[in-house]
């Protein structure tokens, strides 16, 4: 199994699909996931599909459940496209759609299970879901062999992929079919890529708010506390004002440049960070040309981001509108959710911070922030991504974050290699305990009732402790 197999098997599906669907006009439904990936991924399809002249419709979902499942099966479409979806809940669809094709395009972990279902993931042909290829890189690969002038959505892909914090190759850099899209957009001129700190909104923030808003990785003390950002810029010699205004990093001469980095860097080593983390700090950055560098579209990582917050605040259809090309109002809206997500994300991660006896529990292998009822339940995958940045904070190899009342839904993470496929664990656990639950080897979730909360965090401690070849490390 390889690259080149499941490129392969990509074009023999793009040719079935350009015959079915853009030749002779076959009714067809897209359904994708709420996040950057799911709405990157819809926003190249659908854009394809739009050049050709197709009619189809779109859905967005949150998860697949039974009803959610059936009530599609009880459309008129002969042919349905799941994307950054599906993959978890093959047995579902199995059960529920009979009487339609299915076209599963997803990363995460896939059940074994062999039918009419066509499904390309990555997992299925030996490479790792969670690093070598997002939903959206997959999506743009069928998209490009379908349509060739599909090439100019390669910046959709890698804005889908950084979204699901896959830039996990040296430097922070995109690998396999993530760095096909990117090469793609290279020579577009669509897309220009740089070493530098990785700051949140370096082109379009003011210094102080860059510090204060970056969250991969988290800077503690310094994420979410402006008074913070400015004592520190004053403590390394770096001015706040350039021309009676805020300073920009554009501002900066390259000596202040350096001086920022190393003093990031020596402040993340002072807070407990290891050298390769603490210089995690700098790294590739996306720009994508086309946009304004002032403008939170130019840096991919803040367009993956304003994604994520339009998905997780029920606002994905403004994500929706900006992957097909919108700007102007849409993207005013989009900017005004992403204030609101973002004040939401700062302050829950300031909270953890400032008063971790408040929010946290520790077991012997994992850290658990419960959140209660304090943050909406669609964002906790949100921050379980930032908080597995700052393992140091915590001191332990896994984390688990969780918001809900009557029922909880979690996330489980780890940046370490040698885990037990989580994915695996937290489904079984959380099927026993009348929840549901899956996701890839690094990182997983689940929804169950509250009331069963403690049990699943007792069997997840068990099953960790029981495996035991990363010990060493962290004890």
């Amino acid at each position: 199994m390889s690259l080149d197999n499941i490129l392969n098997k990509i074009l023999d599906v793009a040719q079935e699909v350009k015959k079915k669907v853009i030749e002779e006009g076959t009714s067809t439904l897209i359904v994708a996931s709420h996040d950057a990936d799911g709405i990157s991924s819809a926003s190249i399809l659908s854009s394809t599909f739009l050049k050709n002249d197709v009619t189809f419709h779109i859905k967005i979902v949150e998860y697949l459940d039974g009803e959610i499942i059936e009530n599609i099966s009880n459309t008129s479409y002969d042919i349905i496209f799941f994307l950054d979806i599906g993959s978890e809940s093959k047995k579902l669809l199995i059960k529920h759609i009979r009487n339609k094709s299915i076209i599963i395009i997803d990363h995460n972990q896939t059940q074994e299970l062999k039918d009419y279902v066509i499904e390309l993931n990555p997992y299925n042909f030996g490479l790792d879901g969670s690093r070598d290829a997002s939903s959206s890189s997959l999506t743009y690969i069928l998209s490009r062999y379908i349509d060739p002038t599909s090439v100019e959505y390669s910046p959709l892909a890698i804005i889908g992929s950084l979204g699901d914090k896959q830039d996990k190759g040296e430097k922070s850099s995109l690998l396999l079919i993530n760095k096909i899209a990117q090469d793609d957009a290279i020579k577009l001129g669509l897309l220009k890529i740089s070493l530098g700190l990785r700051l949140f909104g370096l082109h379009a923030k003011p210094l102080v708010k860059c510090l204060e808003s970056t969250v991969d990785p988290i800077l503690p003390g310094l994420t979410g506390n402006e008074n913070a950002c400015q004592a520190f810029l004053k403590r390394i010699g770096i001015p706040l004002v350039a021309s009676g205004k805020p300073i920009y990093y554009s501002d900066l001469s390259e000596d202040n440049r350096r001086k920022l980095a190393k003093g990031l860097i020596k402040y993340l080593l002072s807070m407990g960070y290891s050298a390769k983390e603490a210089e995690s700090i700098l790294g590739y950055n996306y720009y994508l040309t086309r946009e304004d560098p002032s403008s939170p579209l130019y840096d991919a990582r803040e367009y993956a981001t304003l994604l994520n917050a339009c998905g997780k605040m029920d606002k994905h259809y403004i994500g929706l509108a900006l992957g097909l090309g919108y700007r102007d109002k849409v993207l005013r809206y989009a900017i005004e959710t992403l204030k609101k997500y973002r004040k939401i994300i700062s302050s829950s991660i300031e909270n953890v911070i400032q008063n971790q006896r408040h929010y946290t529990k520790t077991f012997r292998n994992l850290v658990v922030i419960d959140y209660g009822s304090e943050v909406p339940p669609k964002i906790v995958s949100s921050i379980s991504r930032i908080f597995s940045t700052s393992l140091p904070i915590f001191r332990k190899p896994y984390i688990v974050i969780s918001a809900g009342e009557t029922n909880v839904r979690l996330s489980v993470i780890t940046i370490i290699e040698d885990t037990p496929h989580l994915g695996n664990v937290v489904s079984k656990i959380a099927s026993s305990l009348g929840g549901k639950g899956g996701g890839r080897k690094h990182i997983a979730e689940a929804v169950l009732p509250r009331k069963n909360f403690e049990s699943f965090l007792k069997r997840l401690n068990t099953t960790l402790t029981n495996f035991r070849s990363w010990r060493l490390t962290y004890d």
